[in-house]
């Protein structure tokens, strides 16, 4: 396979997939997999166990042999810091187990793994179902906020690592506090993310864009069009959850088999005590 990607936009393709990749290691999962997704489309494919993630990238390819590489994730990196902003990546494969990487300031060799070794989540997300599309902002804040409740001692209760959605409400606890996050437009959704990949699931969602949907004016208000973020799908199935930004960018979690307890909250309840501070 020879194909030429652009600096840029390879970077916009690591902001997603470097956030479920091992930086240590020698095996797949500290590689980045590359392969041709259409004619004119890279994607690029990365694993650590618990978490994975894809993204297409603008590619031109010559010849049509389509076979999937793999590079170590950190020279990718390493060779991105060395060239220029605009620079032009001309990438080459014979399928020999070493993949070449030509720009302007020279040419390097790297080692590739089998892409066979790779464990591929097309089927099983082929297989799932969307449970909910919501706007991103509004996930990746009712996140942000129930991961500081996540408990961290999974040998002791692991059944309290996790945070989970419950008929619309996110629920977590770190054992001394609990937090239950009510999320409109989440009511049939059931994801379940480990406390330790919450992080990762914050900065997928944190790289979705901001768009510029107008709000309709009301007759009495002069209130302007304030922009609405892009929308996240989520996909679900026994084995795993996923989340997709329109452009075809996946981040996917195994799906934990401990369960987050069941929790009964009383939403119109009053409470017993309150302070008003000016």
């Amino acid at each position: 396979m020879n194909l030429v990607v652009a600096k840029r936009d390879l970077e916009s393709a690591l902001k997603v997939v470097s956030h479920t990749v091992s930086m240590g290691g020698s095996d797949i999962s500290s590689h980045y997999l590359f392969r041709q997704l259409s004619p004119k489309t890279l994607e690029v494919l990365s694993y650590n166990g618990r978490v994975f993630s894809s993204c297409p990238v603008v590619a031109a390819f010559e010849g049509d042999d389509g076979k999937s590489f793999t590079v170590e994730a950190k020279r990718v990196h390493w060779l991105l810091e060395a060239v220029p902003d605009d620079a032009v990546l001309k990438i080459s494969h014979n399928g020999t187990g070493e993949v070449s990487v030509s720009t302007a300031r020279g040419k390097n060799i790297f080692a590739s793994l089998d892409p066979d070794l790779f464990p591929y989540w097309d089927e099983n997300l082929k297989g799932s179902g969307k449970t909910a599309t919501i706007a991103s902002e509004r996930l990746n804040a009712a996140l942000t906020h129930a991961k500081s409740f996540i408990y961290g001692d999974d040998a002791k209760s692991p059944q309290l690592c996790v945070a989970e959605f419950r008929k619309g409400c996110l629920f977590s606890t770190d054992q001394m506090a609990v937090s239950i996050v009510k999320v409109d437009g989440m009511e049939e959704s059931e994801i379940r993310i480990f406390g330790k990949d919450a992080a990762a699931v914050v900065a997928f969602l944190s790289t979705f864009k901001k768009g510029t949907s107008p709000v309709e004016k009301s007759e009495k208000s002069d209130e302007k069009a304030k922009p609405e973020s892009e929308v996240v799908e989520i996909w679900e199935s026994e084995k795993a959850m996923y989340l997709r930004r329109k452009d075809g960018a996946v981040f996917g979690e195994a799906r934990s088999t401990n369960r987050f307890p069941d929790l009964t909250v009383d939403w119109a309840s009053e409470d017993d005590h309150w302070v008003d501070l000016p």
